[in-house]
């Protein structure tokens, strides 16, 4: 009395049906139109029986949004996983990069880290590298690759290397004063 077919539409009507054993489901598209869809399982598979990465492409989680699709998906292209959106992680929470957390990003809810624990250094590779405020508008140092490294107070330049050495904008002073000024 639970289960109803209607022969003209295809449809099976199931009310508080429980199935036991597998179910296989054959066709293009199913839909489970859920408010919330449990899975007891700790694994989901996606693109089962591709045969490689690039059977693969595409293969992801799509949230179907009127504001435009929300995706993360596997990219063969790029050899990795894709996110269409920012990925947000909340304070004491960190990113961790290598076996053993080797490098470490986060915010503690008062500061911002970039924690290299691991065997190595830290190696930052760019053509120019910038140091900036908070804000993003105020130079604090920049380092040049083949060229100079600036250092600025309050967004002024006021030292640089040269090729020949150093040029200072301003005084420059040790503890007993200008040494500009300083008798030998």
């Amino acid at each position: 009395s639970n289960i109803t077919f209607n022969s003209s539409t295809g449809l099976l009507t199931a009310v508080g049906l429980t199935l036991s054993g597998d179910l296989q489901v054959n066709g293009t598209t199913t839909t489970v139109a859920s408010t919330t869809m449990t899975v007891a399982d700790k694994n989901i598979e996606i693109a089962k029986g591709a045969a490689n990465d690039a059977a693969a492409d595409g293969a992801g989680i799509t949230i179907d949004s009127g504001d435009g699709d929300k995706t993360w998906n596997w990219v063969d292209a790029t050899d990795a996983w894709t996110s269409s959106e920012h990925i947000h992680i909340g304070d004491n929470k960190k990113l961790l990069v290598g076996t053993g957390s080797d490098l470490q990003i986060y915010h503690d809810a008062s500061n911002s880290f970039i924690q290299d624990s691991g065997t190595g250094s830290l190696f930052i590779d760019a053509s120019i590298t910038y140091l900036r405020n908070a804000a993003g508008d105020e130079h604090l140092a920049n380092f040049n690759s083949d060229g100079a490294v600036n250092l600025y107070h309050n967004g002024v330049l006021k030292a640089e290397t040269t090729a020949a050495g150093v040029t200072v904008a301003g005084t420059v002073t040790d503890d007993k004063g200008d040494v500009r000024k300083i008798i030998q």
